[in-house]
């Protein structure tokens, strides 16, 4: 399931900075993805490779779904007059 997650997010990203390249206006939503796949990442690695640092599972999980939303509110905002 995680892997699944893993590719749909670096695909989506591809085709984002493909179609909209990189904007100014859109840093926060960049910087949030960037922080988002870097997260993914090492909790991939965590769980198969770093197993001593399982403890850190909960707060990678959390942050992920932060890092989620937050890159999420700030693509959909404009679409859903947020901001």
């Amino acid at each position: 399931m995680g892997d699944t997650i893993a590719v749909l997010l670096v695909i989506t990203a591809v085709m984002c900075v493909g179609y909209f390249g990189f904007e100014d206006d859109a840093s926060l939503h960049m910087v949030a993805a960037v922080a988002l796949l870097t997260v993914l990442a090492v909790k991939i690695a965590v769980i198969r490779w770093w197993h001593s640092m399982g403890r850190f599972l909960p707060a990678l999980g959390l942050s992920l779904w932060l890092l989620l939303a937050l890159t999420w509110l700030t693509s959909a905002g404009d679409f859903l007059e947020l901001t």
